[in-house]
């Protein structure tokens, strides 16, 4: 319901959920069958996505170091240039660093620092052990809320979709550990990216639109699980 509604709107937070599953595509092609070409397909769609959308940044930081890895570990017949990784790696962290000192120098920062720290009520108040542990609990819980789509609307199902989408996520993490372990890893770094960007004011985590990008991921590891109980 999410991603219907703001497709009908002019903001970017469905695109940041297709630049999401687009990344997933790109790299999972690079993982399972490493070529050149792949390579090269998944550094052009980073670039494209680092150009239109914010949340890009943190899929690409959370492949790099999985591809990189897997580059250099192929198999003697399927090697090519082994300094395409490196040569594509400091293209994209060129990239990043100056998308984050535009970000850092402009009014736009200032202004979004205060405003979801006065309006949304987004980031931590403090950081001290309590607070950031009150912070934690009800930014993941908000986050799990509003990518599973679960709304004020649906409130009466909402312990009923709660306690269903858990069953599922504890049945897809054996499922997808066994069976496709580098959506598993990169799942795992890319929430503890939006976490940790969410605690350190960089980007929003929680019940809000900005983990729209989110949204591709949940519904894979939602759809592995549910097939796994049925």
């Amino acid at each position: 319901p999410v991603l219907v509604y703001y497709s009908r709107r002019q903001l970017e937070y469905s695109l940041e959920a297709f630049a999401t599953a687009a990344l997933l595509w790109a790299g999972g092609e690079v993982y399972h069958s490493p070529s050149t070409r792949r390579f090269g397909v998944f550094l052009a769609t980073a670039l494209l996505g680092l150009g239109f959308t914010f949340t890009a940044v943190l899929s690409v930081a959370a492949w790099t170091p999985i591809l990189v890895l897997r580059w250099f570990h192929r198999d003697s017949e399927t090697r090519g240039s082994k300094w395409l990784p490196c040569v594509g790696v400091a293209a994209l962290m060129i990239a990043v660093a100056g998308w984050y000192a535009w970000l850092s120098g402009a009014p736009i920062r200032e202004m979004m620092t205060r405003y979801y720290d006065e309006v949304e009520s987004v980031w931590p108040v403090s950081y001290g052990l309590i607070s950031l542990s009150h912070w934690f609990a009800a930014a993941c819980y908000g986050a799990g809320h509003f990518v599973l789509g679960m709304s004020d609307v649906w409130s009466p199902l909402n312990w009923f979709l709660g306690a269903l989408y858990a069953l599922a996520f504890c049945a897809a993490l054996g499922f997808l550990w066994k069976n496709s372990r580098p959506f598993g890893v990169f799942t795992g770094i890319l929430v503890v990216e939006a976490v940790l960007c969410g605690m350190f004011r960089l980007w929003p985590f929680g019940n809000i639109r900005h983990t729209t990008y989110l949204i591709p991921i949940a519904m894979i590891a939602a759809g592995a699980g549910l097939g796994q109980l049925m």
